[in-house]
């Protein structure tokens, strides 16, 4: 009988206090011989600009190569991490979402933003003219006086360049988690939790309609609209999110992990990983392990 359960993340992240030093937000240069692994969260969202060096960058359940250029925007609690043996410079801004006071996310002008910082908490590589212009601005920044207003124009300058563009890619897999589903419709957390209490066997989507008083055709409709994403396809991110975990953490066969996470055989689960993914479970697993080679 092929084991069925899944191995959690090889060490818990840590929860790393950020401090602001008399500011609404938090900017630093690093210049260090190399980023030693760090996994851990923080209340506080996050720019992480590369400006030299490469490496294996960690957000949630995405492990990837980085180089010079890669910029990240995260959002609060998402756990990552960057490593590399080699020298790496980088620019980093960390701040709350309410940095600008508790009703700052009221004012008409800020209602972009709370899409931006829900879709920050699956981690988003910043790409094309958008990259580069906040990139600049980061630069800016760098030059910018500690505790300046100066300095927090140019944030807001990044966040509304974000805000209004399509730029990017999310980074973690999954699009939601349990404890972090408390406000969607109650239908919806039915859904989901039946889909995380066994991947393995998960409702077909005319049961699941059923199971909650909607027809299928309406199901699609109210499904989509509220999770951003079809029921099957869901249930396929959510299904790659677990065997990305377990991929990293190495201790089971790949086929063991396919069957674990609900695939019926190892192609289907290969098409799906590589969809998602971008690489196959095999090439994720390796790219995986040269990162954590570091982590001893």
């Amino acid at each position: 009988m092929r084991r069925t359960h899944l191995i959690r993340h090889r060490k818990p992240p840590i929860a790393e206090v950020i401090r602001l030093d008399g500011s609404s937000l938090a900017f630093a240069s690093h210049d260090t011989p190399h980023f030693k692994p760090f996994w851990h969260y923080h209340p506080e969202l996050e720019f992480t600009f590369i400006t030299s060096g490469s490496g294996t960058r960690f957000v949630g359940d995405s492990v990837e190569n980085f180089v010079a250029g890669d910029l990240v925007f995260m959002g609060r609690n998402l756990p990552h991490s960057w490593v590399t043996p080699r020298p790496v410079k980088s620019l980093v801004i960390q701040f709350l979402p309410e940095f600008l006071g508790s009703s700052f996310l009221s004012v008409p002008e800020a209602r972009r933003l709370h899409a931006l910082f829900e879709r920050a908490r699956r981690g988003m590589k910043l790409e094309g003219r958008t990259q580069a212009r906040v990139a600049e601005l980061m630069f800016r920044m760098n030059g910018e006086r500690h505790g300046s207003l100066t300095r927090v124009a140019s944030l807001l300058l990044i966040l509304e360049a974000i805000a209004a563009s399509g730029e990017y890619r999310l980074l973690a897999v999954a699009p939601f988690e349990p404890s972090r589903a408390r406000g969607a419709p109650r239908q919806v957390n039915a859904v989901l939790q039946r889909v995380y209490s066994n991947p393995v066997d998960v409702p077909s989507q005319s049961e699941m309609a059923r199971s909650i008083g909607m027809s299928p055709q309406a199901f699609s409709r109210f499904f989509r609209k509220n999770v951003r994403l079809t029921y099957s396809g869901f249930v396929n991110e959510y299904r790659v999110s677990l065997a990305s975990k377990a991929l990293a953490d190495g201790g089971q066969k790949i086929i063991d992990i396919a069957y674990a996470c609900g695939f019926k055989n190892l192609s289907s689960f290969n098409l799906q990983f590589k969809r998602i993914r971008g690489k196959t479970p095999r090439d994720y697993r390796r790219a995986a392990r040269q990162g954590l080679q570091q982590d001893s």
